[in-house]
């Protein structure tokens, strides 16, 4: 039987393309037509922040950042005023426990 073809004729023709990924490398590959390295396309991510903080009335405020969402915070009151709360805040991606606040100390004054 005869399929019309002879053995010197027939074609197998085939493509098969796969992607390795390799940390941020990417290997693409079509058989028959070579293969290559090349980098991988970057999706910029915007690190993650602390959120800003404002100071409390009568305080002050001041964040050091350790690192891309990671912080601390210091607070401390003006003369007269008392700090009710936590004097340092930590922040990691998110402000942790409550906001303090400041309040005027009452002068009880005997005569």
């Amino acid at each position: 039987m005869n399929s019309g073809l002879g053995r010197r004729n027939r074609k197998l023709i085939a493509r098969v393309f796969f992607t390795v990924c390799i940390a941020d490398f990417h290997f693409a590959a079509v058989f028959g037509w070579g293969s290559s390295w090349a980098p991988k396309p970057i999706n910029p991510v915007k690190p993650p922040t602390c959120p800003p903080l404002s100071p409390p009335p009568h305080g002050t405020v001041v964040v050091t950042d350790a690192s891309p969402g990671i912080a601390t915070a210091k607070y401390e009151c003006e003369t007269g005023y008392e700090l009710n709360g936590s004097k340092i805040r930590l922040c990691i991606h998110k402000w942790l426990k409550l906001e303090p606040t400041c309040t005027q100390l009452i002068e009880c004054r005997f005569t």
